[in-house]
């Protein structure tokens, strides 16, 4: 950190900023008094870099607002040492397989035998004194101190009645971490803007990089190996790009449920973690299939005629029409907009599922529901259900279970705040878009049919 301080001085020596007559930065007078303040926005401006893997606004305005009139290049000077000696730092904490053997073997010298009641299998432990003797160990087995070895690490792992922790469990964090590392120092050479955020454009040219080393996809021929491009970016920035902003914090992926998704597919999976996990190529040949299956006319493109056949017709017609209208231009849904579509509905709790659906049940555009609107979509789900020839429910039962499922505070309407925070984001949706989801959430919940008087839900 001193290095990063000296660059800056340095630099503000050269292009000293207006703060007296002569021209000259003086720590001696009245911005003496700022100098500990000044330093304190450097030091967390670096620790937000090293944590988040990029600069959040507030931090990267501390050091402007500090020197007023100082040249930005200080500042792209400080930045720029800051990310390289982010990476650099994650660079030797990567760990090749060699060097994870040797950790494993040095955790069996040190293991003791205990029998776990649980399991009712023999486990192998280590105490805090083992733990830390572990890392002088392999600090020199391997000519470089890992980070991990400190309390804060011990103590995120279950401690048996003697205090000891599952060394399986220990390594396997130890491993992921090392991964994770060489995923973020990977990512961070696709990013041409050195921000630490990356683009959609440079993440894909990253996932192409990579689908060469997933197992499975690297097989697939050229046009189902884009499909997996757009595929898996299309779940990363739709669920962290909330802002829509068109990049993401490299940290964020890295460390985000999606980013370890992702990481998982790359080191192999079962075949029932194939049918599950997004990134697969079981997965993303799905999702394609139902695409294709929607677009009858091999135009690459829905029209919202296809869209009302999604899932055997399942969706109601008046959430079709709004997804159109909020979240497709030109008329037709590309496999990008598709592919969004997607995400939306199968990670309904997200906070981006949540706005994104939000657009489309806020028809007035007020900022809040009101009867009437939960009325006009379950209307169209009864509609549809009739169709089929189901039973009818009073609509007053539905609308009434809906805001007592939300709890909001003004009870004759219903804001975003009150939909985020209620946690029933899914639940909801389901019963106001799908006719599907909406019967098997009758049957967990026995909402009354007509003719049932009691009451009761």
């Amino acid at each position: 950190m001193a290095d990063v301080l000296n660059l800056l001085a340095s630099y503000i020596k050269q292009h000293p900023p207006l703060t007296n007559c002569d021209g000259v930065l003086s720590w001696n007078s009245s911005i003496k008094k700022s100098n500990n303040k000044f330093n304190f926005y450097l030091r967390s401006w670096f620790r937000g870099y090293r944590l988040r893997g990029g600069l959040s606004d507030s931090l990267q305005k501390g050091p402007s607002a500090i020197l007023g009139r100082a040249p930005n290049g200080a500042c792209l000077k400080l930045k720029a040492e800051a990310r390289s000696r982010v990476i650099e730092t994650k660079k030797r904490r990567i760990l090749d397989e060699e060097q994870l053997a040797t950790i494993h073997e040095i955790f069996q010298d040190l293991n003791e035998d205990s029998f776990d009641e649980k399991s009712l299998n023999h486990a192998m432990q280590i105490g805090y004194e083992s733990f830390c003797e572990a890392g002088k160990k392999i600090e020199k087995k391997l000519g470089k101190k890992l980070e991990l070895f400190r309390p804060s690490t011990f103590l995120q792992f279950s401690q048996d009645d003697r205090g000891r922790i599952n060394t399986e469990y220990l390594y396997g964090f130890i491993e992921r971490q090392s991964m994770m590392d060489e995923m973020y120092v990977s990512i961070s050479s696709f990013d041409r803007s050195e921000t630490g955020a990356i683009s959609r454009e440079d993440f894909c040219a990253y996932l192409k990089k990579k689908a060469v080393d997933v197992p499975r996809i690297c097989k697939l021929g050229r046009d189902d190996q884009a499909n997996w491009v757009l595929h898996s970016c299309s779940k990363i920035f739709f669920l962290l790009d909330v802002k829509h902003s068109g990049r993401v914090l490299i940290h964020q992926i890295v460390h985000s449920n999606p980013g370890k998704e992702l990481l998982k597919a790359s080191t192999g999976l079962s075949p029932q973690e194939e049918k599950t996990n997004w990134f697969s190529e079981v997965y993303s040949k799905f999702i394609h299939g139902l695409f294709l299956k929607l677009d009858e006319n091999r135009v690459k493109s829905l029209s919202r005629s296809n869209l009302y056949k999604f899932n055997e017709r399942s969706l109601c017609p008046a959430f079709v029409d709004r997804v159109f209208e909020e979240h497709v231009t030109g008329g037709r849904m590309t496999y990008e907009s598709f592919l969004d579509f997607m995400v939306a509905m199968t990670w309904k709790k997200a906070e981006a599922s949540i706005n994104f659906y939000w657009r489309i049940l806020d028809v007035d555009k007020r900022g809040y529901l009101t009867i009437a609107n939960v009325n006009f979509f379950f209307k169209d789900i009864m509609k549809s259900s009739q169709e089929r020839g189901n039973s009818t429910i009073e609509a007053g039962d539905v609308v009434d279970q809906i805001f007592d499922m939300i709890k909001p505070r003004d009870p004759t309407q219903i804001t975003l705040k009150d939909l985020k925070d209620s946690g029933v984001s899914r639940q909801v949706f389901s019963l106001l878009t799908d006719v599907n989801g909406f019967w098997r959430f009758n049957e967990v919940e026995s909402l009354p049919s007509e003719g049932d008087n009691d009451g009761t839900y």
